[in-house]
């Protein structure tokens, strides 16, 4: 059974393979065959390692990426806090910092990331048997709304 110590040696000595992989493909620009023979390993072998390295530095980039948004949120939230008085009593300089730094924190947070919606197209007929379960009243209305839509487009010609 091998101990945690040697097991986390050997995950280490891996990673340090790894990279020095990562390193031999991308900046060295060698194939994965000519690193396969400069390492003594067998092909299938690098580029598992390969993978495994380019995993880890998308990891790594994600967890960068969220630190650095959340430094910015931070630093918008001590921004805020030292105007927002003054834009609450009118400053108009100071509300437009607010409105700033709101617009800043939607934009770190991807809420103003487009929203999908979807549609249904109906046909004729299907339209027609919905509008015939309607009460007669709610059929001459929409009737006459979509007369009347037909006539204001129709003005414009």
């Amino acid at each position: 059974m091998e101990t945690q110590a040697k097991h986390s040696k050997r995950r280490a000595k891996a990673a340090i393979r790894d990279a020095e992989i990562l390193q031999l493909r991308a900046i060295m620009r060698l194939t994965f065959q000519q690193i396969a023979d400069k390492l003594g390993m067998s092909k299938a072998g690098v580029f598992k390692a390969y993978k495994r390295a380019v995993t880890m530095q998308e990891a790594d980039r994600a967890k960068l990426g969220t630190a650095v948004r959340e430094g910015e949120l931070a630093l918008i939230d001590k921004l805020q806090q030292a105007v927002i008085k003054k834009a609450l009593q009118g400053d108009p300089k100071a509300q437009d910092q607010v409105r700033k730094g709101m617009k800043q924190r939607a934009e770190l947070l991807g809420l103003n990331a487009p929203v999908k919606i979807e549609a249904k197209v109906v046909s004729d007929a299907e339209l027609d048997k919905v509008l015939r379960q309607l009460p007669e009243a709610v059929q001459l209305a929409i009737l006459e709304a979509l007369a009347g839509a037909s006539r204001e487009s129709g003005k414009g010609r």
